[in-house]
């Protein structure tokens, strides 16, 4: 078991494999399954290692089977197969958002929905939660804590001659572990 993204070179354990012949040394390969390079073995020990930390994300794969092949250095170099099956952990990766803009006309009536703040989870299954943290002048605006539209609240805000712009910043915050959280600048011209 591996959490995804771990760093490269974490240690995974040892595939260990021996061989009835004394004095005889053996070299570890990993043969098959190892999709994009995620893992290494050490030819020399079978001590297995994270190789690509971009490669372990459960959202796309869930679990490796990586066929390990165990080799000797006696005459005709005899060899032998093991299946190693790494399930990897999800662990709760934060939301993403860009910074967005949306246009107004002045005085527009209030309960307005003038867009959706649109963010991103990679973690399947999560839901996004959506504040404004600051910039609201005069509450001009809410936003839907669900769905992310902002909404005219204060229509007599909307004055291009005394706020012609707004910029708030808005919070996305994820329900996973650790509630994950990004921000960003919604531009709103009147």
């Amino acid at each position: 078991l591996v959490d995804e993204n771990s760093p490269n070179g974490t240690e995974l354990g040892l595939v260990i494999a021996s061989d009835p012949d004394a004095g005889q040394s053996i070299t570890f390969a990993i043969i098959a399954g190892n999709t994009d390079n995620a893992f290494h073995i050490d030819e020399n020990s079978g001590s297995l290692t994270v190789s690509n930390s971009l490669a372990l994300d459960f959202e796309a794969t869930e679990s490796y089977e990586l066929i390990v092949e165990v080799e000797d250095n006696g005459i005709g170099n005899l060899t032998d197969e093991a299946t190693i099956t790494i399930q990897i952990n999800d662990v709760n990766e934060t939301p993403e958002m860009e910074d967005q803009y949306f246009q107004v006309e002045q005085f527009t009536a209030e309960g307005t929905i003038i867009g959706t703040v649109i963010a991103d989870d990679p973690d399947n299954g999560q839901i996004l939660t959506y504040v404004i943290t600051s910039g609201n002048i005069q509450n001009a605006f809410e936003i839907d804590a669900y769905t992310g539209d902002i909404i005219v609240s204060e229509s007599a805000a909307l004055d291009p001659d005394i706020n012609p712009i707004f910029l708030l910043q808005v919070k996305v915050q994820d329900n996973g572990l650790g509630n994950l959280f990004d921000e960003a600048t919604v531009v709103i011209s009147i």
